[in-house]
């Protein structure tokens, strides 16, 4: 009876690390492609170069924004709507703060 409950506890253990871990993944990789996305956004609309944490925050946001207009489609989906997506917070944050070459 012991041994049958260690192996479903063990087996129980596998498949909610597995959930995790397909979780975390689903989250991480489009975390790290929206910090790229900041900063080929901020190079493909110009002005004078930022700060790198500026890109990330603006990419991250942006690829938020990008996900929700968009969708999300596998790794071209993500970069091609991140860069969007920034573009567009870009464009949203220079119009707000009035300065048109920079954020």
């Amino acid at each position: 009876m012991g041994i049958l409950v260690l192996i479903l506890l063990i087996i129980g253990a596998f498949v909610v690390l597995s959930i995790l871990g397909s979780l975390t993944f689903a989250l991480i990789i489009p975390i790290l492609i929206w910090l790229f996305t900041g900063w080929l956004a901020n190079r493909v609309i110009g002005g004078r170069p930022q700060s790198a944490i500026n890109d990330m925050v603006l990419g991250l946001i942006g690829g938020i924004v990008g996900s929700i207009i968009f969708g999300s489609s596998g790794l071209i989906g993500n970069i091609l709507f991140g860069t969007i997506g920034a573009i567009i917070v870009i464009f949203v944050a220079r119009f707000i703060t009035g300065n048109r070459t920079t954020v």
